[in-house]
C-alpha cells in the first residue's frame, strides 16, 4: 500500500512540475509575441538608427593585415552586433579604368536595392540600412578624370532606389601618405582635390556626406600598427575607423 501511495505522490509532483513548466513557457511566448507587437514602434534614442550596414569600398574595407575578422565591416558585425554586407573588393573603383568595370558599371547599385527593404511590403518598418560608400582612392591613383569620376558616382547613386529604407553615405577618403608627400596623379590632381569631387557629389543631394578629417593624423598614417603602408589599414586602424564611423552615424536620426 505504501508503494502505491508513493507512486501517487510522485505522479502528483511530476504533474505540478509539468504545470509550472507549461506556465513559464506560456509566459515566454506571450512576452515574445508582445515584442513582435512592438516591432513597429520607434526604438529608444539609445538604439542604433540602422540595423544593416552595407559597405561598397575598395581594399581599405576589403583587407586587413590582421585578417578578415579585423576589417571594419567584420568589427561592425562582431562588436556592434549589426547585420553587415560587404561588397568591397581590392582594386574597386567607381568609374572603372584600364578596361575594367567599376561599382557603377558593374551594377552594384542593383545589389544594394536587392538587399534593402521596401517599406510598403512589410507589416512593420524596421530600422533601415546604412550604405557606406568608401571609394575614390583607386580612381585618383589611376588618374580617372575628375569629371568622369563625378559623373560615374552620380549615376551610381541614382541607381539606388531612394524609396527603400536606406540612407547613403558618401565617405570622404581618409588621410593617406599622399597627403604628406606632395604626390599628384597623372592628371596633376592632388588627393585632397579629389576629395573635393566627393563633396560635389554630396552637394547633389543624392547622399549624406561623411567628413573624415581628424579620423587619422599624420602620426597614424606613419604608424604601421594603424596603416601598414601609409594607405591600408591594420587591425588598430580598422578599429579606429569603425569607432569613428559609428560615432558619426549616431548623429543621424531614425528612418521613420
Amino acid at each position: 500500500m505504501s508503494d502505491i501511495l508513493q507512486r501517487v505522490y510522485v505522479n502528483r509532483f511530476a504533474q505540478r512540475v509539468a504545470f509550472i513548466v507549461a506556465v513559464l513557457c506560456l509566459a515566454s511566448c506571450v512576452q515574445s509575441v508582445d515584442q513582435y507587437s512592438r516591432a513597429g514602434q520607434m526604438p529608444t534614442a539609445s538604439d542604433s538608427p540602422f540595423s544593416h550596414y552595407i559597405f561598397v569600398g575598395d581594399s581599405l574595407m576589403d583587407l586587413s593585415s590582421g585578417g578578415e575578422l579585423t576589417t571594419t565591416p567584420s568589427l561592425v558585425l562582431l562588436e556592434e552586433e549589426k547585420s553587415v554586407t560587404n561588397m568591397s573588393r581590392a582594386g574597386q573603383t567607381m568609374a572603372g579604368f584600364l578596361g575594367k568595370g567599376g561599382a557603377e558599371s558593374d551594377g552594384v547599385g542593383g545589389a544594394v536595392n536587392f538587399l534593402t527593404v521596401p517599406p510598403d511590403t512589410l507589416w512593420y518598418k524596421p530600422p533601415g540600412a546604412a550604405l557606406i560608400v568608401q571609394l575614390a582612392h583607386n580612381d585618383w591613383y589611376a588618374s580617372t578624370p575628375a569629371d568622369a569620376f563625378f559623373e560615374s558616382y552620380v549615376k551610381f547613386l541614382q541607381s539606388i532606389d531612394n524609396q527603400k529604407l536606406v540612407v547613403v553615405f558618401c565617405v570622404i577618403p581618409i588621410a593617406a601618405k599622399w597627403d604628406y608627400n606632395g604626390q599628384r596623379n597623372q592628371n596633376d590632381v592632388t588627393y585632397e582635390e579629389f576629395r573635393g569631387v566627393v563633396r560635389r557629389v554630396a552637394d547633389t543631394g543624392l547622399c549624406e556626406l561623411l567628413e573624415t578629417a581628424g579620423w587619422f593624423s599624420e602620426a597614424d598614417v606613419n604608424d604601421v600598427s594603424i596603416m601598414t603602408d601609409g594607405v591600408h589599414l591594420a587591425p588598430a586602424g580598422h578599429r579606429k575607423y569603425k569607432d569613428q564611423l559609428m560615432r558619426s552615424l549616431s548623429a543621424y536620426g531614425l528612418l521613420y
